[in-house]
């Protein structure tokens, strides 16, 4: 790490001694012995650099910039320093100055991956995602091996719906890190979300006999699929193996882990939604919302129909509606090839944008617009979507429901104003509209599984929420 000593510095004893701490981890240490050290050579480049480089693996970004700036206006032709100082200073959000210092380090070494691979994550963060794809690239062809790099350029690869090239990215990352937990989810949920659930399991499979830590967030897409190929044996040992282990540090993987778990529960406790026997398949395509019905039998338009679900996590009308190709299209577009052309089809999707805390309500209460405004746009751009790719196949779009918990009446509102524009275009399109929302409107929570989803059994009374086209 330190360049050869200058007059500056310390004896070369107590700067081997110094780098050997870091080496060794012991960055409690390295802080005592290089703060020691910078106040009997505060002119020392090589020390600042140590305890800066240090105080960064420490995730201390913020004194990690005030060690680093004093190494660079010691050492400033040194590239290593201006990397690290950029690295220190994305992490307490000063993107501009990060990407400075960056650039920086690139121009004294061109060759340096690592450097790349940081600017990729700065330009990534800055939501500059052609040109951090760029830095990602040649950081790979200098490093094929910087398991990091090529998976967060997979990630942007699957945000434009290049899913055959985020997939080899992917895999190529597991193959140079193993317990790269991020690659394994990311991998498992593109798989999941193109309709190859069961190449997702043996994915997961794989991630948990891998990682070392964070295998519940595994389990919890593992039970997803478990509860899509209804596979109840599966499900029960992930969920007797990992429940106590469900944090609060992923929401959307918690509430997949849980609302699998509950619609298991439910189908041993209402059994007779479950026939045996072969009926018309309903493809239900959508986020969470498509989970509920899965495998229930219940009348619709022409007779009876079994509910297959075609899962597509997080999608919201917001996401359909973008005028930018984004993962959510793509994942869609692979789920209605999947399907027969004339299938009928259910959408479940909007309740991840009528939620409090995200989607239509968060945009207006940022100040990007008045509630009716943003309504009728996120409608409009959904239906116009949905229109576009459907093809000749029958749609029923579902509304959304009221939630069981709600902040005030202007968010109530606003929800029923949603379900009343879906109701309208799906009029105007010739389309079928299931009114969840007039079943849940004031119901007390009747048809709630939980304070988002319904329950399974509301699909068997649908018709009488039903709105013909």
């Amino acid at each position: 790490m330190p360049a050869p000593a200058h007059r500056n510095d310390p004896p070369p004893e107590d700067i081997d001694r110094l780098v050997g701490l870091f080496h060794g981890g012991d960055l409690a240490q390295v802080e005592a012995v290089g703060g020691e050290l910078a106040q009997r050579f505060a002119s020392s480049a090589v020390v600042w650099k140590v305890l800066g480089t240090s105080r960064l693996v420490a995730g201390r970004s913020t004194d990690a910039v005030a060690a680093l700036q004093r190494a660079v206006s010691l050492a400033p032709k040194d590239p290593d320093l201006h990397a690290n100082l950029g690295n220190a200073l994305r992490g307490v959000g000063r993107l501009a100055e990060a990407e400075q210092h960056l650039q920086r380090s690139l121009k004294l070494n061109p060759q340096s991956p690592m450097a790349l691979a940081s600017l990729g994550n700065v330009l990534r963060q800055q939501r500059r995602p052609d040109v951090a794809i760029n830095a990602y690239r040649e950081a790979l062809k200098l490093q094929p091996l910087l398991a990091g790099a090529r998976q967060n350029l997979a990630v942007l690869e699957a945000a434009r719906g290049e899913f055959a090239q985020a997939e080899a990215d992917y895999r190529h990352a597991l193959a140079a890190q193993p317990d790269l937990l991020d690659g394994w989810v990311n991998l498992a949920t593109l798989l999941q979300d193109t309709g190859r659930v069961r190449e997702a399991q043996d994915v997961l499979s794989q991630g948990l006999r891998s990682v070392k830590a964070g295998q519940w967030m595994l389990a919890a897409l593992a039970i997803t699929g478990c509860w899509i190929l209804r596979d109840a044996q599966g499900a029960a040992q992930l969920f007797n193996a990992f429940q106590a282990q469900v944090s609060e540090a992923d929401r959307a993987l918690r509430e997949f882990f849980w609302v699998s778990a509950r619609l298991f529960d439910n189908m041993q406790r209402e059994p007779a939604l479950y026939p045996a026997g072969d009926f018309a398949p309903l493809y239900v395509i959508g986020e969470s919302h498509s989970l509920v019905p899965a495998h229930a039998v219940f009348p619709w338009v022409d007779g009876p129909v079994r509910a297959q679900p075609r899962l597509v996590q997080g999608v919201k009308m917001h996401h359909l509606g973008s005028k930018a190709l984004n993962q959510w299209q793509a994942a869609i577009r692979a789920q209605l090839e999947s399907v027969p052309a004339d299938a009928q089809v259910l959408f479940t999707i909007g309740e991840i944008d009528c939620r409090p805390d995200e989607g239509i309500w968060k945009a207006h209460k940022a100040g990007k617009g008045a509630l009716a405004y943003l309504v009728k746009n996120t409608v409009a751009g959904y239906v116009e979507w949905v229109a576009a790719n459907v093809g000749a196949r029958k749609v029923t779009l579902q509304g959304v429901p009221e939630p069981r918990r709600s902040p005030d009446d202007a968010f109530l509102a606003m929800v029923a104003d949603v379900n009343a524009r879906l109701r309208e275009a799906c009029a105007a399109r010739g389309w079928n509209f299931l009114d969840v929302h007039a079943a849940t409107a004031g119901a007390q929570g009747k048809w709630h599984l939980d304070d988002f989803h319904l329950k399974p059994a509301f699909y068997a009374n649908a018709m009488a929420f039903w709105r013909k086209r």
